[in-house]
């Protein structure tokens, strides 16, 4: 089975296309980015925070 989706765009528009995941309840991601390492780093010290900050605004409303 292939289920390929990408999300594409800044951290702000990646974040958010993540958030809208978590709203709908999924809350697991497998990211597939070998042999680009690099993108691992962006996902990790840019788009996850962000999107952390968002899922706690969201759940403290």
């Amino acid at each position: 089975m292939n289920y390929e989706t990408a999300v594409l765009g800044n951290v702000g528009q990646a974040s958010e296309e993540l958030l809208s995941y978590w709203q709908l309840g999924i809350n697991k991601f497998i990211l597939s980015g070998f042999p680009h390492v690099n993108e691992y780093n962006i996902v990790s010290e840019e788009v996850l925070p962000v999107l952390i900050d968002k899922i706690n605004e969201e759940s403290s409303v």
